[in-house]
């Protein structure tokens, strides 16, 4: 008789609907309703999916996933980048101050932030400018004019600086390296 009704009041509890004191969209067991994000703060660990427009501090637009706003700022970037820029909160997998930045939004929360150089792609440093003989350049079908991006064996780009009659100095700094970056971004969900 024991077992009975303790089978019995459990099955009660499975088709009960919740008293009302929690969050969690009980519906008594039959249907339940996806798990809502409202509310819900952006933490490490998470997979989160943002909005973004960065801007240097003339406000030039430098990258976007906004097509209206690429589109006004003229970038030429196909089609596929125009979606919710996906990442994993505290895997490294974005520059420190932008995840800062995101870390503790809410849902649809859109925030302003400026970023400092150290927060974004440091400051220029001296042992990523090099000097490289033309004639290195040349053999690897390189043409040494000023502008011209190049590749390292790491993967880093480099930019050529300077030409000169016997060497070409490249830059493999990051072309934002020491500048504040400005940044609009809408987190838009949290998975």
């Amino acid at each position: 008789a024991l077992t009975l009704a303790v089978t019995l009041l459990l099955a009660g509890c499975v088709t009960q609907p919740n008293s009302g004191n929690s969050t969690d969209n009980w519906t008594g067991g039959m249907d339940v309703a996806p798990i809502s994000t409202a509310g819900k703060i952006a933490k490490a660990g998470d997979s989160v999916g943002v909005w973004y427009v960065g801007t240097l501090d003339d406000g030039k637009v430098f990258d976007t996933n906004v097509l209206a706003d690429a589109q006004k700022a003229g970038l030429d970037k196909p089609m596929q980048a125009f979606v919710p820029l996906e990442f994993t909160m505290g895997a490294g997998q974005m520059i420190p101050g932008f995840e800062k930045a995101v870390l503790g939004m809410k849902v649809n929360q859109t925030k302003a932030v400026k970023i400092p150089a150290a927060e974004a792609y440091g400051e220029p440093r001296a042992d990523l400018v090099i000097e490289v003989p033309l004639s290195q350049l040349n053999e690897s079908n390189i043409t040494a004019t000023i502008g011209a991006k190049l590749y390292n064996g790491a993967g880093m780009t480099g930019t050529i600086t300077k030409v000169g009659a016997v060497n070409a100095t490249i830059d493999f700094n990051h072309e934002l390296a020491g500048k504040g970056l400005n940044f609009k971004i809408t987190l838009e969900s949290i998975k």
